[in-house]
């Protein structure tokens, strides 16, 4: 049976602050509890009061330090997200696009990422590659001409969807921790 209200929840544009709170409490408590299971150990997690400098959370497990931009895709065809250029001045930052879908009376995630994987080691800063393009604001401006346009958005790029690698399989928060921390070195409580 599925849940006409959480379908709702994820479609609805007017519950879009609503799902992007909801959405991001959901994911740290998958990402606490498949860092415990994983043999990670505990994760810290800190919260960025106002996304200004391109991340959400800062968390820190198994000896590394991840600036995390969260994306939610509530729609189908998201051909690409707009990050901040502060994402490469951070420590390791990274993106993560979550994927909501209702399952019977709950809601499941799946996840993309972007970022240097900490599969190897310590990962790299975030990179933005050059061919993406400057994002564009929402709202029209008008020209001294009088005709409307998109004027860029100060700092910000689109980061194309193929830039953002699937994790799949039934192991997927596994997976998505592995990218972010590594493997365990030790049990760490």
């Amino acid at each position: 049976m599925m849940a006409p209200n959480l379908d709702r929840l994820l479609t609805d544009p007017e519950l879009s602050s609503y799902r992007e709170s909801l959405l991001e409490q959901l994911f740290c408590v998958e990402l606490i509890e498949a860092c415990w299971l994983s043999g990670l150990g505990v994760v810290e997690i800190a919260h960025s009061l106002v996304d200004f400098r391109g991340y959400d959370l800062i968390a820190t497990c198994n000896g590394v330090i991840r600036h995390l931009q969260l994306k939610g895709a509530a729609g189908a065809k998201t051909p690409r997200l707009a990050v901040h250029r502060s994402l490469e001045d951070v420590p390791a930052g990274c993106l993560v696009l979550i994927k909501p879908a209702v399952s019977g009376e709950r809601i499941s995630m799946s996840y993309r990422f972007c970022g240097d994987s900490a599969n190897e080691g310590a990962p790299g800063p975030f990179t933005i590659d050059a061919s993406w393009t400057k994002a564009k604001n929402s709202r029209s401006s008008i020209g001294d001409d009088g005709i409307p346009y998109k004027a860029d958005r100060k700092n910000h790029v689109y980061v194309p969807m193929g830039a953002l690698e699937p994790i799949k399989g039934a192991e997927t928060k596994a997976e998505l921790v592995t990218r972010l921390f590594g493997r365990p070195r030790g049990i760490t409580l």
